[in-house]
C-alpha cells in the first residue's frame, strides 16, 4: 500500500462493460477497414483501376495483388477479372494467377483445373507464389506444369521460364536461383530458366542494382545475366522510352554492361518502334564511340521481347 490507498478489484459487471466496449471498438475498426476495402475494390467495377495512379511499378503490382485477391475472396473468378485487366498488363495477369492459387488453398490440382487456359502470366505468378509457399516441393510444382498440358517441362523449353520464377520466388536470392537453373544441361532450357529468375527479380526489386549481381556470376550464368537483364530493362522501363531520345535508360546502365552482351539499345529501339516512334541513327550521334555503335546497331535491328509491363 502507498499512502493508505488500496484500490478495490473491479466487479464482474465492470469487467463485462470493459470487455463489451473493447469488442465493440474492435468491431468498429474491422468494419471501417472492410468498408475501405469494399470502396477501393468494388466488385462491380474494374478492381485494378485505382492502382493505376501508383507510379512505382513494384508498389502498383502490390496493389494489383491485393485487388485481385480481395475480388476472388468475394466471389469473382479468373474469367471475370480477365475482363478488367488491360490487354497489355502482364502484371495484372500475374495478380490474377496468384489470387487463383491462394483462394484455392494452394491446391495445385484444383488450380490446374481452374486455370484454363493457363496463360503465361498466370503460370509465372503461380510459380512464384508456390515457390514462396513451398520452396522444397519442386516435384509437386513440376507435376502441376504437366497437368492438362499446362506447360510440361519435357516439351517446350520455354516452360523452364516458370521454373525460374519458382526458384526466385522461393528464396529471393538471385545467385542461388541462377545456380539452380545452371544444373540444367541444355543451354536453351538454362537460358529460359535464367530469364524467369531475372523476370521475377525485376518484379521484386524494380530491377535495382541488377547488373551488380551479374558481375558476381561466372561462365554462362554471367552471360545470361547481362544478356537477359539488358534486354529486359527497356521493356520494364517502357514508360520512360518516349520522346525525341528513347535510349536514356540504356545510357544510364551501359557502363555496367560488357558491350558484347549489351542488348539494351536494340530492346529500347523495339519498344520505341512498337509505340509508333520513328527510329533514326542520328539519335545516337552524341554518344561515345562504343555506345554509338551499340545504339546504331539497335536502331537498325530492333529486338522484340516478351511483354512484361
Amino acid at each position: 500500500m502507498h499512502g493508505g490507498y488500496s484500490p478495490l478489484p473491479p466487479t464482474n459487471s465492470v469487467i463485462e462493460t470493459i470487455v463489451k466496449r473493447r469488442i465493440l471498438f474492435l468491431v468498429a475498426i474491422v468494419s471501417v477497414v472492410m468498408l475501405g476495402r469494399l470502396l477501393l475494390y468494388s466488385a462491380d467495377e474494374n478492381v485494378f483501376l485505382k492502382c493505376e495512379t501508383i507510379e512505382d511499378k513494384v508498389e502498383r503490382y502490390s496493389c494489383y495483388k491485393d485487388a485481385a485477391l480481395y475480388a476472388m475472396q468475394n466471389g469473382k473468378n479468373a474469367e471475370e477479372l480477365a475482363l478488367f485487366h488491360a490487354s497489355n498488363s502482364h502484371l495484372q495477369q500475374h495478380a490474377i494467377g496468384r489470387a487463383m492459387l491462394i483462394t484455392l488453398g494452394y491446391d495445385l490440382k484444383k488450380t490446374a483445373e481452374k486455370c484454363m487456359p493457363c496463360i503465361g502470366p498466370y503460370l509465372h505468378a503461380i510459380s512464384q507464389e508456390w515457390g514462396k509457399y513451398a520452396p522444397s516441393k519442386e516435384t509437386e510444382f513440376v507435376d502441376f506444369l504437366k497437368m492438362k498440358g499446362a506447360c510440361p517441362l519435357d516439351g517446350d523449353a520455354g516452360c523452364y521460364h516458370n521454373l525460374g520464377h519458382f526458384y526466385q520466388g522461393g528464396n529471393e536470392d538471385f545467385g542461388e536461383s541462377v545456380a539452380l537453373c545452371n544444373k540444367l544441361k541444355e543451354n536453351e532450357r538454362f537460358y529460359e530458366c535464367a530469364y524467369g529468375v531475372a523476370h521475377e527479380r525485376f518484379i521484386q526489386t524494380n530491377g535495382e542494382n541488377f547488373f551488380q549481381l551479374c558481375a558476381k556470376e561466372v561462365g554462362r550464368r554471367k552471360t545470361a545475366c547481362y544478356t537477359i537483364g539488358s534486354r529486359l530493362l527497356p521493356q520494364w522501363l517502357a514508360s520512360r522510352i518516349d520522346g525525341a531520345y528513347p535510349f536514356k535508360p540504356c545510357d544510364e546502365v551501359s557502363r555496367e554492361i560488357p558491350a558484347e552482351l549489351n542488348h539494351c539499345y536494340a530492346g529500347a529501339a523495339w519498344v520505341f518502334q512498337n509505340k509508333g516512334g520513328a527510329l533514326d541513327p542520328e539519335q545516337c550521334s552524341h554518344l561515345t564511340a562504343h555506345l554509338k555503335e551499340l545504339c546504331r546497331n539497335g536502331v537498325s535491328s530492333p529486338e522484340p521481347f516478351w511483354d512484361i509491363i
